[in-house]
């Protein structure tokens, strides 16, 4: 296990992509069972957009949406995606990195907008990370 490896499962959370030392994707255990179910194919097309991010490129609309909404927290909620599948997280500066952490994921989004639902839950997850590791931002 590599150190950057051992530094996300502090988080409970699994690396996706990263650049040493700089900008990194975080996927949480609550979010990693409906990852990992979805096709390799929108695995990988997911995780190219997530190298982009950390690369600090500038993604597409059809790549990436920063605006899904708040927490209660006043934590932005944003969105990796592909065609209708969403990877929703925030952004946090976890250990003195930019850090996107997805909480949840939509594996078949049907409309233009987000279900209200899994907003809905995504914003809980984020409330509830902060909880437990606010502490150890940066």
């Amino acid at each position: 296990m590599s150190d950057s490896e051992d530094d996300a499962s502090q988080f409970d959370c699994e690396m996706l992509a990263e650049i040493k030392g700089k900008n990194r994707v975080l996927l949480s255990s609550g979010a990693a069972k409906e990852f990992w179910l979805l096709d390799r194919r929108d695995q990988a097309r997911m995780v190219a957009n997530m190298d982009l991010w950390v690369e600090d490129r500038t993604l597409a609309d059809t790549q990436f949406n920063g605006n899904e909404g708040r927490a209660k927290n006043g934590r932005m909620l944003l969105a990796f995606k592909i065609r209708k599948i969403r990877c929703y997280g925030f952004v946090c500066s976890l250990q003195k990195r930019k850090t996107f952490i997805i909480v949840d994921v939509d594996p078949a989004k049907k409309t233009n907008r987000g279900k209200p639902r899994i907003l809905d839950r995504a914003k809980v997850r984020v409330v509830n990370f902060e909880e437990k590791y606010g502490e150890k931002y940066e």
